[in-house]
């Protein structure tokens, strides 16, 4: 992927900042995060903004689109984890795991998706992940948000494809961050028990996938997503 605008969120730490990194050899990346840090390059600009407040992310988006009006790739990658049982998380957790999980790549998607109709092409691409599936007590709130950011997914294609755009998803098992070691704690090996394939997810595979969902000509390739580690 070459000379493209690409947005993502999240990009200054884990997975999202190792994704800035392969993509800004070749493509201006605008990286959105709480922090507004990432790495340092000509092509990525670091826009800093709390996506679970709205109006930040409203005023954030003025910004963005004054200075990039034709954003060719979405990737909405920022996400929060709290890993507790449901009867003993806060009131706070659950709202902030929503909010950024969810309610956020929606009105980014809104936002985005208008500029990318008129001009009748664009790739959405969300990061999700495999908790949906192993059903994994403590992650009822988180597994919900992305198996809703999946299903966003979907339907975003069936409403954008007439218009040349896709939306498509990355289900990551696990991969080796600040997230992990939060829900691993002092054993990395449970979680790699749970994934088929016995080992945790890298940037070369996510990024064979980006690679291959943003493609020109991979227009009919929409709605779906691919699991990661064999799950």
């Amino acid at each position: 992927m070459q000379d493209r605008t690409i947005l993502i969120t999240g990009g200054s730490r884990g997975l999202g900042r190792q994704i800035v990194e392969r993509l800004a050899a070749d493509n201006q990346v605008v990286s959105v995060s709480r922090s507004g840090e990432s790495i340092v390059s000509d092509n990525v600009t670091n826009i800093a903004c709390d996506i679970a407040d709205s109006a930040a992310l409203a005023q954030a988006f003025d910004e963005i689109t004054r200075r990039f009006p034709n954003i060719d790739v979405l990737i909405n990658n920022a996400a929060v984890l709290n890993s507790r049982p449901i009867a003993m998380m806060p009131d706070t957790e659950i709202l902030a795991q929503v909010n950024v999980n969810l309610l956020a790549p929606m009105l980014i998607t809104k936002r985005v998706l208008k500029r990318m109709m008129s001009r009748r092409a664009g790739r959405i691409v969300n990061i999700i992940s495999m908790s949906h599936r192993l059903c994994k007590p403590g992650d009822s709130v988180y597994a919900a948000t992305k198996a809703g950011l999946e299903i966003f997914g979907k339907i975003v294609n069936n409403e954008a494809h007439p218009y040349g755009i896709t939306a498509n998803s990355i289900a990551v098992s696990a991969v080796e961050t600040g997230m992990l070691a939060q829900i691993a704690a002092e054993a990395p090996e449970k979680i790699r028990s749970l994934i088929p394939h016995g080992s945790f997810a890298d940037i070369d595979g996510v990024m064979t996938l980006i690679e291959f969902f943003c493609q020109q000509n991979s227009g009919d390739v929409g709605g779906q997503t691919i699991h990661l580690g064999g799950v």
